[in-house]
């Protein structure tokens, strides 16, 4: 569940990039009218009685009769209901209105990587007790960041592997990036020139302001801001071991109920499961096989 943040994908459907507060607005009547047509339909509406010819009760089916500012919907949804109930609901992003979104309505948050243990650890607890206001248990909402491991057999192969993904880096990748997700056109901008104050520019200066006053304060070249925002993702490079450690010891630390696992290369992932789940299990903080046949029971929802 994320909106969109750039004008380019605003006039793919023929309508103005909304403000902000708009987007998330827009978001929580969406969120809403699609939770109500899933719930159209009762765990136990298909009877599926062939000899009687009857396929489904519909006493326990409902209209949605969605209606407010952005949308209107009568319903019911033209699907029966899903083996897990509601699909797994995720959200990714950062602002305050993001935070008590996902804290009324999300099932997990793709949250942004934290610089140390103590700031996840003081972001879990927010997030945390956000939910706990909302009227939902604590645990019925996972916080999982992003980790790129990149994993050797010794500390100094990591650390060269780390070197090498460095250095293949193409500074036009993360600036592609940067424009959509700024909605800021970055290739008016030299490469090799101190960076640029656009902030003045841009609509979402509480998520940017942070990264694009360092580079400033640090007298970075665009070229070497990039390669900066490159490496500032949540990177772990280690042994198998030493990244099991860590993984565990956030974990066992409330700062994380998990992580998304982002290989860095093609290939990455093999080494990740054969090498460092296996470790994981072994610190009883990963199953061994799986105790649920739906991604709602995989995350203990």
């Amino acid at each position: 569940m994320v909106t969109s943040t750039s004008g380019s994908e605003a006039k793919n459907f023929g309508v103005p990039l909304l403000s902000h507060d708009q987007r998330y607005l827009k978001a929580d009547a969406f969120i809403e009218a699609v939770f109500r047509l899933w719930d159209s339909w009762e765990a136990d509406a298909i009877v599926g009685d062939r000899l009687k010819g009857i396929y489904a009760d519909a006493s326990k089916i409902h209209y949605a009769d969605i209606s407010n500012a952005w949308f209107t919907v009568q319903g019911p949804l033209n699907l029966s209901r899903a083996p897990q109930g509601r699909p797994v609901t995720i959200q990714a992003g950062g602002s305050g209105a993001f935070t008590e979104l996902a804290a009324q309505r999300a099932d997990a948050i793709f949250a942004s990587e934290k610089p140390s243990l103590a700031a996840a650890q003081a972001y879990y607890a927010n997030i945390k007790t956000k939910v706990v206001n909302y009227g939902r248990a604590a645990d019925s909402l996972k916080v999982l960041p992003g980790l790129q491991p990149v994993i050797g057999t010794t500390q100094k192969e990591a650390d060269e592997l780390l070197a090498e993904l460095t250095r293949l880096h193409h500074p036009l990748a993360t600036l592609t990036h940067l424009s959509n997700t700024m909605d800021y056109d970055w290739s008016q901008h030299a490469l090799d020139e101190p960076m640029p104050d656009i902030l003045a520019h841009l609509s979402r200066r509480e998520r940017f302001a942070p990264m694009l006053e360092h580079a400033r304060e640090q007298g970075m070249t665009l070229r070497e801001f990039t390669k900066w925002i490159a490496r500032s993702g949540f990177i772990v490079a280690g042994t198998a071991e030493s990244i099991a450690e860590r993984i565990a010891l956030w974990y066992r630390q409330r700062a994380v109920d998990g992580f998304v696992i982002m290989p860095p290369w093609p290939g990455a992932a093999e080494v990740f499961f054969n090498k460092v789940v296996p470790l994981l299990q072994e610190r009883g903080i990963f199953r061994e096989e799986y105790e649920s046949d739906t991604l709602r029971g995989h995350l203990g929802l």
